[in-house]
């Protein structure tokens, strides 16, 4: 479905826009892009299944299918297919949805033509993964201290590491063993006065092997209610802009 960067490049656009659609197909074919079109994400995806393509730039608020949905039917096709993502607002919990998929970059609507093709270009140009990790969830890489106990008065530190909206990975000096239920503890990175507080269950361990080597455990969160989940979205989002990740910079 997707081709290697060629000498002749194919590249779908997909925006319900008639005009910006048109302006962009021009711009690519003025660069040496053969192009394909369509309006929203149902036609496009007729045209995914039906042809190769070294890029598919599509936009997120289409009629029929908007662009997550396609985003998402496009990677369950083939995962290494280049997708950059036109957008004048997307909602955090989609956008953190979204960078789970390697090969992904989002654009700030309105954009300028030199803007729009150094996106282009990063995203066809970003490193193939040697392994495609099908994760349910985007996790961000974190350092935050923590507090967590099982069912005793017993309190353990560490740090908090890859954190998502489903579990995380917490770093110890002590083995957590598989199946230990947690309440962790811990405060907000940017808003110290806020704490967190959470269940979770280890799903699996981490052993060092070597002197000094840290222990750790995979946790699966459990039973979040609403606020959690919105402040874990929230401390996952600012985390994701601090760092610059499925931005292209210089659309900012």
């Amino acid at each position: 479905m997707a081709d290697a960067l060629s000498d002749d490049p194919k590249v779908l656009v997909v925006d319900d826009d008639p005009g910006l659609r048109r302006v962009l197909c021009l711009a690519l074919e003025e660069q040496g892009y053969s192009t394909s079109f369509a309006s929203n994400g149902e036609e496009a995806l007729l045209l995914i299944t039906a042809n190769s393509y070294s890029a598919i730039i599509t936009d997120y608020d289409m009629p029929r299918m908007n662009g997550r949905n396609l985003i998402e039917h496009i990677k369950n096709l083939n995962a290494l297919t280049p997708v950059l993502l036109m957008t004048a607002g997307i909602p955090e919990i989609v956008f953190l949805d979204l960078l789970k998929y390697s090969r992904f970059l989002a654009i700030h609507k309105p954009f300028s033509p030199p803007t729009f093709f150094k996106a282009l270009m990063k995203v066809m140009n970003s490193p193939v993964p040697t392994e495609v990790h099908k994760r349910s969830e985007f996790r961000v890489k974190t350092a935050i201290p923590a507090q967590w106990s099982t069912k005793g008065p017993e309190v353990t530190t560490g740090i908090l590491r890859n954190l998502s909206l489903g579990g995380t990975f917490v770093e110890t000096e002590k083995p957590i063993p598989t199946g230990t239920e947690l309440d962790i503890f811990f405060q907000h990175p940017t808003e110290p006065s806020l704490s967190v507080s959470l269940k979770g269950e280890v799903v699996w361990a981490k052993h060092g092997e070597n002197p000094g080597e840290l222990e750790g455990a995979g946790v699966h969160f459990r039973d979040l209610d609403r606020n959690t989940i919105r402040t874990l979205q929230t401390i996952l989002a600012q985390t994701v802009n601090q760092m610059g990740l499925g931005w292209f910079e210089s659309a900012r």
